[in-house]
Formats: C-alpha cells, sequence, structure tokens
C-alpha cells in the first residue's frame, strides 16, 4: 500500500469537513428543541443563573399538583425545528398563545360573545354570553428563546460533532 498524498488528504479532510458542516444545523437545532422541552420539566429559564417561573394561581382541585404551563401538554410538545439552511437552524413554536406565555402579557382583552352550557360544573341549558372585556396579567415563564447557558451548550455540541466527522 501506498501512502496517501498531502493533496489526498487534503482533499479528504474537505470531504469530511464539508459533511460536517452540512449537517451541523440539524444537530444544534435538535440540541436546542431538547433544551426548550427541559425548561418544561424544570419549571424555569436559565441565562446566566436559573429564574424559577412564577407558581400557578390556585385555581381548583385539577390543577393542584400539575406541572406549571403544562395542561394538556400541547405546548410542551410544541418546540421544534422550523426551519434549516446552510448555516442555520431556526426553532421555535406553532402555538398561538405560546407569544404570551413566553413573554408574558398585562393588559385588557376583548372576549367574544358564545354560548355557555355549564354553569359552576352543572349542565345547565345553553345560554348566549354577551361580548364583553377583561383584565389579564400573565407572569412571563420563558421556555424558548437566546440563553447564555443554551449558547455554551451548543458550541460544545458544534465542537463534538465537528471533531467526530473529521475522524
Amino acid at each position: 500500500m501506498s501512502k496517501p498524498t498531502k493533496q489526498q488528504i487534503e482533499q479528504l479532510l474537505k470531504k469530511k469537513l464539508k459533511r460536517g458542516l452540512a449537517t451541523l444545523p440539524t444537530v444544534i437545532g435538535t440540541e436546542a428543541v431538547s433544551w426548550f422541552k427541559d425548561r418544561f420539566r424544570q419549571q424555569n429559564w436559565v441565562d446566566r443563573s436559573a429564574q424559577p417561573w412564577a407558581p400557578r394561581k390556585s385555581t381548583g382541585r385539577k390543577s393542584l399538583g400539575r406541572a406549571i404551563l403544562t395542561n394538556t401538554g400541547y405546548l410542551k410538545r410544541s418546540p421544534r425545528i422550523i426551519s434549516t439552511s446552510a448555516n442555520r437552524a431556526r426553532v421555535g413554536t406553532n402555538v398561538p398563545y405560546a407569544k404570551v406565555h413566553n413573554e408574558g402579557y398585562s393588559g385588557t382583552v376583548t372576549v367574544n360573545e358564545h354560548k355557555r352550557t355549564t354553569l359552576f360544573g352543572k349542565k345547565v341549558k345553553p345560554y348566549s354570553v354577551p361580548t364583553y372585556t377583561r383584565k389579564m396579567n400573565i407572569p412571563r415563564r420563558r421556555f424558548i428563546g437566546n440563553s447564555y447557558v443554551l449558547r455554551s451548550i451548543l458550541n460544545k455540541r458544534a465542537k463534538v460533532h465537528l471533531t467526530r466527522s473529521m475522524r
């Protein structure tokens, strides 16, 4: 067997690096999605230090002991890779109320006219509720966004991925 030339080694390394860089956005995006979903398990946001979410207001027996921001689990399962390009992966959620929980909201909301069939937990003859306004104060409970800790995790993951792709 002959020894590979310097040019052959360079071409092989370029090929491996190109393959590693092509898959890097997906690897980074997957890691970020996992980290965002972990915020629900930990019930906090971590930038430079952990910031626990505001506790749930007592809303009855149903919510006792249940995790914050978790009712059906739809929001918890929603973080995903939205798109990838040659050098970036966009991670986000398609849930309409995710922005309100992630950023918080304080203000007045208009509730449209609707029908109601229960009153204090008991079934009643359907009746119409007219349009009305109500004040809402939803605390900020970040679960997705930029974080110092996440950036350092992604940097380490990128280094590991590129190192392994060069083998």
